[in-house]
């Protein structure tokens, strides 16, 4: 139960890593709503290596107000060179398409990062997104 004494329901995950941590960003910085193709960087500043396997890259779509509008995930063009592990301190970059953008437009984009399985997190700060 809470501290209210309702009682509360989920599931325990034995070994959760959430990698919120983990810092990305989009570039060209500021996007441009015409760019066709980008780059997308993660930097590991854990302790400990991630693999890049275990996890899901996308961007976020914001509005006026940074509230999100919608989700994309994000492909990497090509996974050569790509490392087993994202060691401590280390980082990754590679080519992407940008998914199509949703109806609004939205006026700024952030890069968001997530372990297979689990929601999004917000990693990269807001980026507005040049007409």
């Amino acid at each position: 139960p809470d501290q209210d004494g309702r009682p509360r329901y989920g599931h325990f995950i034995e070994t959760f890593r959430s990698f919120r941590k983990l810092q990305a960003s989009i570039r060209p910085d500021p996007p441009s709503a015409a760019d066709r193709s980008g780059q997308f960087w993660v930097y590991n500043p854990y302790a400990k290596s991630v693999s890049p396997d275990s996890l899901r890259f996308g961007i976020a779509y914001l509005d006026a107000y940074k509230k999100v509008m919608q989700i994309k995930d994000v492909t990497p063009e090509s996974k050569a060179g790509w490392p087993q592990q994202l060691l401590p301190g280390d980082s990754l970059s590679f080519r992407f398409a940008f998914p199509p953008m949703p109806d609004g437009p939205p006026k700024f984009m952030r890069a968001v990062v997530t372990r297979q399985g689990l929601i999004w997190g917000l990693n990269g700060d807001s980026q507005k997104i040049v007409p």
